[in-house]
């Protein structure tokens, strides 16, 4: 008939969509990603609320510049890039192991992020800086690990 709309051809995105995921099956790529997302977002704003009380309390956050020893603040494009860099790498290596060793991926992930924070630490202890700057510098490291473990294996709790 001449009055009816033409046919649709099926293309990606048509059809009936996916069964639900069965209970314990990990984050499907794109929930993962925008969990990465979230979570980078998260680790972002909890890092400059720290860089920004330090520098409220007066500590100087300098650091020496690599080669020449000159002495600079630490600039806040490198704090969020720190923290988007960890996040990413996280994500990633979750990412890796849940597709390969899926029913260690969690485990696994803890102890990766505990001994990287671990070795990510020798950075602004081994700084030739004052003592709170290292101390923030260390805190920053700390809050960034713990909030990207629970941030990207925490269980997601359906909507209701």
């Amino acid at each position: 008939m001449s009055g009816d709309p033409p046919p649709h051809e099926a293309g990606p995105g048509t059809g009936p969509p996916a069964p639900p995921a069965p209970p314990g099956a990990p984050p499907s790529l794109n929930a993962q990603a925008g969990r990465g997302l979230v979570v980078a977002a998260v680790v972002v704003a909890v890092n400059l609320a720290v860089y920004g009380v330090a520098r409220l309390v007066d500590v100087p956050m300098v650091l020496p510049e690599p080669g020449d020893g000159d002495i600079t603040r630490l600039p806040i494009g490198a704090v969020v890039a720190a923290s988007v860099t960890a996040v990413a790498m996280g994500a990633v290596a979750l990412g890796l192991l849940r597709q390969f060793a899926a029913d260690r991926a969690d485990m696994a992930f803890t102890v990766l992020v505990l001994v990287f924070v671990l070795v990510s630490l020798s950075a602004p202890l081994s700084l030739d800086t004052d003592t709170a700057t290292k101390v923030v510098l260390v805190l920053m490291h700390l809050l960034t690990a713990a909030v990207t473990l629970v941030g990207l294996t925490r269980p997601v709790r359906a909507r209701d």
